[in-house]
């Protein structure tokens, strides 16, 4: 039996064969509120009548989102941010991809490589700055001295 809130799934084969003392549940997923603490309540028997069973509560922690994902609409999965999008924050609660700054492009993720001709200060910044001296600036997605020719 697994007692979880409303916004906790459980995918795929909840039942296995236990040989030598393992239970494998290869295919079984569990989507939920990013950062949610779960309680897996597993039960094992062994098929016969007046057989002995086991109980066991799992602790089951479910990740954050990461750098350059965001919650899903469902609110229970982290994705990816698209397209034209980037995610920079990795606060809890505060994953949101946002637009593509002006001179850059965005190919989803926390990815952001700007134009030639501009530079970022460093890799968390998400200010696009025009180069003093447009010639130097290589563009692309490593930020301040590095992308600049010398």
């Amino acid at each position: 039996s697994v007692p979880a809130p409303d916004s906790t799934f459980f995918f795929g084969t909840t039942t296995s064969v236990i040989e030598d003392g393992v239970a494998e549940f290869p295919a079984v997923q569990v989507t939920g509120e990013p950062g949610q603490n779960l309680t897996l309540g597993l039960r094992a028997s062994s098929g016969f009548w007046g057989a002995a069973s086991l109980e066991v509560d799992v602790q089951v922690l479910l990740r954050e989102c990461t750098i350059g994902e965001q919650v899903d609409s469902s609110g229970r999965a982290c994705q990816g941010c698209d397209e034209d999008l980037f995610s920079l924050d990795p606060a809890p609660g505060r994953f949101a991809c946002k637009e593509c700054p002006a001179h850059a492009n965005c190919p989803g993720g926390s990815a952001i490589d700007v134009d030639k001709g501009f530079y970022r200060w460093t890799a968390e910044s998400e200010a696009v700055h025009a180069c003093p001296m447009p010639d130097t600036c290589e563009g692309g997605e490593v930020p301040g001295d590095e992308s600049c020719r010398r």
